[in-house]
């Protein structure tokens, strides 16, 4: 069986004329039976959209954190990176078609601006890239670099902060331009300000104090090499999404940081396991506020 799927669709181009889209994406197997090695094409297959079997939207590759499946681990700890703050929504490629229009992709889907779409990632993404301009941000990205004019093959990827597709994180709702594609190769785009310009070894340490997703780290020759997830990040995950059985458990002590043990103990005194498993994830996530407040003080 083909590691990779494809969905096919039939959309109505700028001129009227029925074309039929296809978008790939790996399989499921792929992600939870960690078998990206298997085929190079794979870390490609987040939504590419292929028309009459010609690549026409570039998502960028799948880019593993660090320490998984070695990544990042050999690098020597004094290479200097630029780390740029990780968002926590959801992936969103926007690209121009030359005689076909504008395509909106995620990781499994796409549609050409102006057909239908049932799926309500496609429609949030659509509704914030009208809200927020990203018309004339492409735009204006493909002319004031003279290697992209002419181009058809320049995808912008955006992270999707929307109310009714809430994260871990809160982050400011709307539509954050962060990297582009373009000949193979992705360009990171400033995410909230300047890059922090570091080492490995240094971004390492600047994880630990964030209270956000994390970093995408690239070298200074500007390629993407590991996503970096904070501490925070992945605390406040395990609990909020976490049943009585799991933070009950002694299970915490292998996923999270020892600066994170008071939380859940703190959690565990002052609410009942029944009481934790009624409760709903925004319900949960103040929970753990609170008790990152109680335990380190601070918001």
């Amino acid at each position: 069986m083909s590691l990779i799927k494809s969905k096919f669709k039939n959309q109505v181009d700028r001129n009227g004329k029925v074309v039929e889209i296809e978008v790939r994406k790996y399989q499921r197997s792929v992600f939870y039976n960690n078998l990206w090695d298997k085929d190079p094409a794979l870390v490609k297959s987040r939504g590419a959209v292929f028309i009459g079997g010609e690549q026409v939207v570039y998502p960028m590759d799948k880019c593993f954190n660090f320490g998984e499946n070695n990544t990042g681990v050999n690098l020597p700890k004094d290479k200097k990176v630029l780390a740029f703050k990780k968002l926590n929504g959801y992936m969103l490629n926007l690209t121009h078609v030359p005689n076909v229009g504008w395509i909106v992709s995620t990781t499994g889907d796409a549609s050409i601006i102006g057909n239908e779409s049932t799926n309500d990632f496609i429609n949030m993404g659509i509704e914030y890239i009208d809200k927020f301009e990203a018309f004339s941000y492409y735009m204006d990205l493909l002319h004031s670099q003279e290697d992209l004019l002419g181009s058809d093959m320049l995808t912008v990827t955006f992270e999707v902060c929307h109310p009714n597709d809430p994260h871990i994180v809160v982050e400011e709702f709307g539509l954050h331009p962060i990297c582009y594609q373009f000949n193979g190769k992705t360009y990171p785009l400033e995410v909230e300000g300047e890059p922090i310009e570091t080492t490995i070894q240094g971004i390492l340490d600047i994880v630990k104090g964030v209270k956000h997703e994390g970093f995408m780290v690239y070298d200074i020759e500007g390629n993407l090499i590991f996503k970096l997830k904070s501490p925070f990040y992945l605390s406040k995950k395990w609990i909020q999404r976490g049943g009585s059985k799991k933070v009950w458990s002694g299970a915490y002590k292998e996923r999270l940081d020892e600066e994170y043990y008071p939380i859940v103990q703190y959690i565990r005194v002052n609410y009942k396991k029944l009481e934790w498993d009624e409760m709903g994830e925004d319900d949960k996530s103040e929970a753990f506020l609170k008790a990152y407040q109680y335990c380190y003080g601070g918001n």
